[in-house]
């Protein structure tokens, strides 16, 4: 996976040698065979220094990416470094500011709301320094973003539910969501709404916007429960069993990064379907975003005035194709 990324990275430099370079290639600069190619992209690399900021490394996902970065920035020889605010919306304001004053040559950034980082990412930009979010947007928009289009992919919930509970006796669905002001939250409900309000049936889904998993034992008539996050669904299906259900008997459709609980849920028949913007690959997809824009700077190029964007591929997890390998490992 290093070569891959690697190979990656070369290429990646074709992109910062453009029409605004092509006056250069006057004076041979860029004629060189793939060693020098590979010689002059290590050596913009090295030495580069790359923050990130999560919102909680006691989440595997996080967890994860981490691990993926840690890993590809070291063959490249990049200063990697890791601040963890644990979950203190405070402590993680705290640190972007330090890291602000302290300049790395990119901050990677793990939103936990809309509202929170935007300022600082602003004032990140303007101090020079390139910005990346994963997975969970600001309203400020950054030289980059990685993760999953949570509208889409609200979308393809819903289209879930439809078909799922079609031919049920009770339209009646639950909808227990996360942070209820992160753009993953809001994007997933706009991408529900606008599937359910299309749908002539009726769905009734008013009374259960609920954080907590009692709205499923007070409607024991519920037809599905879509959980936006896998790893909170595990409450649900606490729930669902202190209710005397069995797996399959109320459909929990989900989404997730691809957590083990996420695969092992499904093997058991409590999840209908598992979303997954597959966190490993984000990690790799993270990474060669973070390779190009640290080459782009390098070669002068402003960045912040793209605003660009890679959005990972979305996986339907579901008992006809579940395997351990959509999964990614923890504590690897």
């Amino acid at each position: 996976m290093a070569y891959f990324l690697r190979k990656l990275a070369l290429l990646a430099g074709i992109s910062i040698v453009g029409s605004t370079s092509l006056a250069a290639a006057q004076d041979n600069a860029q004629w060189m065979n793939e060693a020098q190619f590979t010689a002059k992209v290590n050596e913009t690399l090295k030495g580069k220094r790359v923050a990130w900021v999560p919102v909680s490394m006691a989440h595997s996902l996080p967890a994860e990416w981490t691990r993926v970065m840690k890993e590809e920035f070291a063959t490249f020889g990049i200063d990697f470094v890791v601040r963890d605010p644990d979950y203190n919306a405070d402590r993680q304001s705290q640190i972007v500011a330090t890291l602000i004053n302290e300049k790395p040559d990119l901050l990677i950034l793990h939103n936990p709301n809309v509202q929170l980082l935007a300022k600082q990412i602003q004032q990140a930009q303007e101090a020079g320094i390139p910005v990346m979010q994963i997975n969970m947007a600001s309203n400020y928009k950054s030289d980059a973003y990685v993760g999953a289009d949570s509208v889409t992919m609200g979308a393809k919930m819903a289209e879930d539910v439809v078909s799922t509970c079609a031919n049920a006796p009770s339209k009646k669905i639950a909808i227990m969501k996360g942070e209820l002001t992160s753009a993953i939250s809001l994007d997933i409900t706009k991408g529900i709404d606008s599937v359910l309000s299309q749908n002539p049936d009726g769905w009734d889904t008013k009374a259960f916007y609920d954080s907590s998993a009692s709205a499923i034992l007070q409607n024991p008539d519920l037809c599905a429960v879509v959980s936006y996050w896998e790893v909170p669904g595990v409450g649900v299906i606490q729930a669902l069993k202190e209710a005397g259900k069995n797996p399959g008997d109320v459909k929990i459709i989900t989404s997730g990064g691809g957590d083990p609980v996420g695969c092992q849920y499904i093997k058991e028949g409590w999840y209908t379907s598992n979303w997954s913007y597959q966190g490993t690959q984000q990690g790799y997809q993270v990474v060669n975003m973070a390779l190009t824009l640290l080459q782009q700077r390098a070669a002068g190029i402003d960045t912040s005035k793209a605003t660009v964007a890679v959005y990972s591929p979305l996986l339907r997890m579901a008992p006809d194709n579940i395997n351990d390998d959509m999964c990614y490992k923890i504590n690897q």
